[in-house]
């Protein structure tokens, strides 16, 4: 499958795509999964940290390739600050994985292609919807997406209370806007899960609004693991 600015490898490593709201519990899910499943080669992707050139020539290969492809001169001069963001993180992030190799799995959240959707729209809001499908279009085919489902309020306290999160978001945004694009990321993940099953994408889900525990962990993992082989 071909992805922004490289052909993607011939035998792409296996990798199971984690999606959910901020707040939601990804990281430390992540984390847990990865530490029960090393024996069996299980480990977490990280993101790329390019350079400040390459990500602007990255980006701009990726706008021509979906204006030629949509024959829209739109993507040329995308101005939607959320959308430039994303296009230059679909653009590393396609080179990165193209170089990664081997059959182990590979776990990717904040280093994958879907998760970016959801984190877009909690900091900018509602995408534009055939910007989003033309983007889908370019995600390396995971095994399975694994959707972390959470409380939205629950989600929305737990962000708030992180000073990093914070720190990100637009200047000027107030909290009631911010809780808004949280049911927007909401409604952005039942999308993702519409798309896995269209795509015949095994989804795979757990409930972190309460700490998972041993049981439901290993059941995730023995799902995640099942998916890749």
């Amino acid at each position: 499958m071909s992805t922004p600015g490289q052909d993607a490898p011939r035998r792409p490593r296996p990798h199971v795509e984690v999606i959910g709201l901020p707040g939601a519990g990804k990281t430390t899910l992540l984390d847990r999964l990865a530490a029960r499943g090393t024996g069996d080669g299980l480990s977490i992707g990280r993101p790329p940290d390019p350079s400040r050139l390459a990500t602007a020539l990255a980006k701009a290969r990726l706008r021509t390739r979906l204006a030629l492809r949509h024959r829209d001169p739109a993507w040329l001069a995308v101005r939607d600050a959320g959308t430039r963001w994303l296009l230059a993180k679909y653009a590393f992030r396609a080179a990165a994985f193209a170089r990664r190799s081997g059959r182990t799995p590979l776990l990717l959240a904040d280093a994958g292609f879907l998760e970016p959707l959801v984190t877009r729209a909690t900091y900018h809001g509602a995408m534009d919807a055939g910007h989003q499908r033309a983007l889908l279009e370019y995600v390396p085919r995971p095994t399975a997406v694994v959707h972390v489902h959470c409380d939205t309020d629950v989600a929305f306290d737990r962000f708030v209370t992180r000073e990093r999160d914070l720190r990100r978001l637009p200047a000027g945004m107030s909290l009631d806007t911010l809780r808004h694009n949280f049911d927007v990321a909401r409604a952005v993940c039942d999308e993702l899960d519409r798309w896995a099953r269209t795509e015949g994408i095994d989804l795979l889900e757990i409930d972190a609004t309460d700490t998972p525990t041993d049981s439901e962990l290993d059941r995730l993992l023995s799902e995640v693991l099942t998916s890749t082989r």
